[in-house]
């Protein structure tokens, strides 16, 4: 990201909405550490004053991340800006593995029954801004065939 210090007031919005922390206020103006930015432009959306840019051309020595829309460009040894992804020699690797039934069964339990699977809601749309660290506030109670059903929206998802 590049800053431009004409249009810059130092508000701090930027370094707020930055998950990675690349991003501080010194001499009221924006100030970009580019070991720690991967370009995904969480400040961008936010600048009230157009002051912040894309740099347009890769970053060296990045692993661009194709899990998602926004492409971080991650440097060796960190991750991007959803924290699940980290590089390891040039290489993404999951921070935390993805988990299937079998693997989380003695924790939950046994499967539920066909008529509590589907769930109440979905995460689409629940989320306000990407990336986003903090849960999606969501957690919707019903009744279904008998059954009382609750549906927790746990991770804010991508939303555009």
């Amino acid at each position: 990201m590049i800053v431009n210090e004409e249009k810059c007031t130092g508000c701090g919005l930027c370094a707020e909405a930055c998950p990675l922390g690349a991003i501080e206020i010194s001499g009221e103006k924006a100030r970009i550490d580019p070991s720690l930015c991967v370009n995904c432009q969480a400040c961008l959306k936010v600048c009230p004053q157009d002051a912040l840019s894309l740099e347009e051309a890769p970053l060296e020595g990045r692993v661009r991340c194709d899990a998602c829309p926004i492409g971080c460009q991650i440097p060796e040894g960190r991750t991007g800006a959803c924290q699940r992804f980290v590089n390891k020699g040039g290489t993404l690797h999951r921070v935390i593995p993805l988990h299937d039934f079998s693997d989380v069964q003695e924790i939950v339990g046994p499967e539920p029954e066909e008529v509590i699977r589907r769930p109440l809601i979905t995460g689409i749309g629940a989320g306000t801004t990407y990336p986003d660290p903090k849960p999606a506030p969501w957690i919707v109670r019903g009744e279904v065939g008998g059954v009382e059903v609750v549906t927790v929206v746990t991770e804010a998802p991508l939303s555009y």
